[in-house]
């Protein structure tokens, strides 16, 4: 990261420093974030649900000692040793201090938008350049008005090619992004449902989102997309169009597709010449998103030996269509990220697709769908349409929406208002011998049917005096130095104590560290709103992305984790992630041992 004094980063978001001069390098948002005190700079974000500046004396107290503030925060003189720069809105300050690093940078820049595939489109772009071009990329989906300047921060003097996500949810918003990535290249995805409620037609939030290609130089397409197409070629036939299709005036141009053993082959003609390539998908959503990244690859000037061997080892993207095992010979299938109708009918594909070639019966649990911009009666009656056509035997709906359209309509199905009432009257003994996709919108946490059909309960009751408890951690706080940090075990939910309770009570005493024996109590906690860092005792490679996601910190007993891991940071887009190394200092249990001291240092 480029360091930058304060009276620079002052001047690039038109702030008031208050305080000393500091060198800066490393910018926050997320109190959970803080890596390394020094060199950090807090932005107070204020949103519908938070308020930044609630954890300003929190960040004080660990040693972050410069911040970002509006003019509504008065407490400066409450933290004497830190550095102010007080601005009028802090969303805005985030976004000039973004567009200015960008532009000091200088390095080219590819936005990508769409309505789906913006985050695997890029991590296969990503993939598909390999070590030819350096580049840096959005972290998970950092597509938003905060976002996207946080992914623009991690550009750096070495950096060749940036690949940023651009998402919007309202008229307004691409204009704003537009200005702070500053794209040369943008690729357009699709245009679909999703985020539709504030837009009167699919046609207007269309030219919204192509309102990023206004200054960029290139823009890249599917040319057999009868609405995207048709648009860029009317808005902007003077710029350079990239495309790919089954058209000879596509760059790339597809003459032939077949599918076998989960793979799909393409023959394709390509600057002259034909060649072939293979990616490790079926689905129509997989299979354009790999294209989109293979034609950018191949115009960046990839060669196409290269690029077509790189196809063929892409990866699935986490939080999307993610497989896992689940009890009673169960596929889960989580998609527990967005519902809209249009990714439900790629989502289907592929549960078709993965029930039959493990023979088992197609079940889907649906949550109401948002942003659609439809009738009710409408939406779900396409619902109906989509169940019957793709074979699901049996449908859960979750929700008032989607229980009030579809209750008696479907046969073999059940409705719950919540979440909480399907957990509350459903178990994992109710799905047998099922692949399960989960489609929730984000506020229903469908993550939590994810648990549950993951893992085993535990019941036990007992009461706990919380008073007690708090004294027995003073009385062990007594008797060490000041400096020693205090970490505390929650294994099997805390051995049927109450996490909720007890991590709540260990956050109000400023225990250091919580820790827990698995991924998923840890997200338990972050469910219950606790921010203290985590540290995972048995990380499985599975639970990975959930670690990643909900900022739990695995300990790293052997070198092969230590790569997993390594590579799902990357994965991820993440420029660092914190982890614990275990040293089997004697009981030759887990750790590493003396001998293999120089492999984990390298």
């Amino acid at each position: 990261m480029a360091d930058y004094s304060l009276c620079r980063i002052a001047s690039f978001c038109g702030g008031h420093l208050k305080g000393s001069e500091r060198t800066i390098s490393r910018l926050i948002i997320d109190s959970r974030k803080l890596f390394k005190p020094e060199g950090t700079i807090f932005v107070a974000i204020e949103g519908a649900m938070h308020d930044g500046h609630q954890y300003v004396a929190e960040l004080y107290e660990k040693g972050v000692r410069a911040f970002i503030v509006s003019h509504r925060f008065m407490r400066e003189s409450s933290f004497p040793d830190a550095s102010f720069i007080v601005v009028d809105d802090c969303v805005v300050a985030l976004q000039s201090i973004a567009a200015a690093h960008r532009q000091i940078v200088g390095c080219e820049v590819v936005a990508i938008t769409g309505s789906n595939g913006k985050t695997i489109v890029k991590e296969w772009v990503s993939h598909l350049l390999g070590n030819d071009i350096v580049n840096v990329r959005s972290p998970r989906s950092y597509n938003s008005q905060v976002g996207v300047p946080l992914s623009l921060w991690q550009l750096t003097a070495d950096t060749e090619l940036g690949i940023i996500e651009a998402g919007i949810s309202k008229p307004g918003e691409m204009a704003v992004l537009e200005r702070i990535i500053s794209p040369s290249e943008v690729i357009v995805t699709n245009i679909g449902a999703a985020h539709q409620e504030n837009f009167s037609s699919k046609e207007e939030k269309l030219n919204e989102k192509l309102k990023l290609c206004k200054n960029a130089s290139v823009v890249l397409f599917c040319g057999d997309n009868e609405v995207v197409a048709p648009a860029i070629r009317a808005l902007y036939p003077g710029k350079k169009l990239v495309s790919w299709g089954r058209s000879s005036s596509d760059i790339l141009r597809i003459i032939n597709q077949s599918t076998t053993n989960g793979y799909t082959k393409f023959e394709c003609v390509y600057s002259g010449g034909t060649f072939s390539f293979s990616v490790p998908f079926t689905d129509a959503a997989s299979v354009e998103n790999a294209l989109h990244a293979v034609c950018y690859s191949l115009f960046k000037g990839i060669a196409i030996d290269d690029v077509a061997g790189r196809s063929a080892s892409l990866e699935t993207v986490g939080m999307r269509l993610e497989q896992k095992e689940g009890h009673n010979n169960c596929l889960i299938i989580d998609d527990a990220y967005n519902a809209d109708i249009n990714s439900l009918e790629i989502a289907l594909d592929f549960l078709h697709q993965q029930g039959n070639k493990k023979g088992l019966q197609p079940t889907l649990v649906l949550s109401d769908i948002y942003q659609t911009g439809v009738s009710a009666d409408k939406l779900y009656s396409q619902v109906v349409d989509l169940i019957e056509e793709k074979g699901v035997k049996r449908l859960i709906g979750i929700g008032s929406a989607i229980t009030a359209a579809l209750n008696g309509r479907v046969a073999n199905s059940r409705f719950f208002i919540s979440t909480a009432q399907f957990l509350g009257e459903m178990s994992m003994s109710d799905f047998r011998n099922e692949a399960i996709l989960l489609k929730g919108a984000r506020a229903f946490m469908f993550e939590r049917i994810v648990e549950m059909l993951e893992q085993k309960r535990h019941r036990t009751v007992m009461e706990i005096n919380l008073n007690a408890l708090a004294d027995n951690i003073n009385t062990f706080r007594k008797s060490l130095k000041p400096d020693t940090k205090i970490l505390a075990m929650f294994k099997a939910f805390s051995y049927g104590s109450g996490s909720y309770e007890i991590a709540s009570l260990m956050q109000h005493q400023k225990v250091d560290y919580l820790g827990v024996a698995f991924a998923d109590e840890g997200y338990d906690m972050r469910a219950a709103g606790i921010s203290l860092p985590i540290i995972v005792m048995n990380p499985d490679v599975r639970s990975f992305g959930m670690m990643l996601d909900y900022d739990l910190e695995p300990e790293i007993y052997n070198v092969d984790m230590l790569r997993k891991y390594a590579r799902a940071v990357g994965r991820q887009g993440l420029d660092n992630a914190a982890v614990h190394i275990k040293i089997d200092t004697g009981m030759y249990r887990l750790g590493f041992l003396p001998y293999q001291m120089a492999e984990l240092l390298d």
